[in-house]
């Protein structure tokens, strides 16, 4: 079974269904995965770089975005590279002012028991305090 890596734009021409050809062909890599054809794999700097794309480029709303990557994410025919954290950091974006790239190093940093060293305001929101 050939393996592939996902690009950032299969994925937004399958949710955008904006290029007659691409997004057929993107559905297509989808179905082939899902029935055991091909094997697809998801890295975390490409979920970073969909999200940011759909934001700035497209103009989509935040909740859209978290329910189209989760739905990429949760996905069990895609090898996701690290899917709880990419999962937990979706749910941290939902709740807070936060980018998803903060969202996702925060997440990263806890999982190792460590801080994140920053000069971005947006960390304070996401340090527990101590009674």
């Amino acid at each position: 079974m050939k393996t592939y890596f996902l690009d950032t734009n299969v994925i937004l021409r399958f949710f955008l269904k904006d290029h007659p050809t691409q997004s057929a062909q993107a559905r297509t890599y989808f179905e082939q995965a899902q029935s055991g054809e091909i094997k697809l794999v998801l890295i975390p700097e490409i979920v970073l770089e969909v999200e940011y794309v759909f934001r700035k480029v497209y103009k989509r709303e935040k909740q859209e975005i978290i329910q189209d990557l989760t739905a990429i994410i949760s996905s069990k025919f895609i090898d996701v590279k690290n899917r709880e954290q990419l999962l937990t950091t979706l749910k941290l974006f939902q709740i807070k002012t936060i980018d998803l790239v903060g969202a996702f190093l925060s997440i990263y940093a806890q999982d190792d028991k460590a801080q994140v060293l920053s000069f971005d305001q947006d960390f304070k929101k996401l340090v527990k305090k101590k009674n």
